[in-house]
């Protein structure tokens, strides 16, 4: 893609689980026995070592023709990001985080993490079942991890934060943590099909 004469890359969240061949753990329910790996830091480690990989070897490849690069991170996404932008060597320009499950507890500010510039957003939190705008489970897992209790969108944190709760002329609220993009119905994720990366 190219605007305005920069070229950027999108690392969106499918492609890069399939090309890094990791899986974010699920958010714990009856159904998955209460799969509680979504509380540590375990897989994001795993991940962001192999992304870290992939990241050194377009640097390594492309040297100083590298396109701009930007990540887009969801939930622990941007966990398994922040451990990949806190090795050496490794520099983006960008990192976004969208609804993030928490960084890293060793990542206490943006400076910390190897990114031009942090942008993070979230909407407000929210009980699991509540029916009004909000996400019901990142701040889960910024709350109760072990090991990545981090909010990116604090102000201590340094990031420039902005709101997915607004609704409007700005788009729908976000009303579910699961879905990235709208379905069209009655939940919406922070991005719209209005929207692009």
């Amino acid at each position: 893609m190219d605007i305005e004469g920069n070229t950027y890359l999108r690392l969106i969240a499918v492609p890069v689980r399939k090309g890094l061949g990791t899986r974010p753990p699920p958010a714990p329910a009856l159904d998955n026995n209460l799969n509680l790996g979504v509380l540590d830091v375990n897989r994001a480690v795993a991940g962001g070592h192999k992304l870290a990989g992939a990241l050194g070897g377009l640097s390594a490849v492309r040297g100083e023709s590298a396109p701009q690069l930007n990540i887009v991170a969801h939930s622990y996404g941007s966990t398994t990001a922040a451990v990949a932008l806190t090795q050496p060597g490794i520099k983006v320009d960008n990192f976004v985080t969208l609804g993030s499950a928490g960084l890293p507890d060793n990542v206490h500010t943006a400076a910390d993490l190897n990114a031009g510039h942090v942008y993070s957003g979230h909407a407000r939190a929210k009980i699991p079942g509540e029916t009004e705008s909000g996400d019901q489970w990142a701040w889960t897992g910024r709350e109760n991890s072990r090991d990545h209790h981090v909010n990116p969108i604090k102000p201590e944190f340094g990031s420039h934060a902005f709101g997915t709760d607004t609704g409007g002329d700005a788009g729908r609220p976000v009303t579910d943590h699961n879905g990235l993009m709208s379905d069209g119905g009655e939940q919406a994720g922070i991005l719209t099909s209005k929207q692009s990366l």
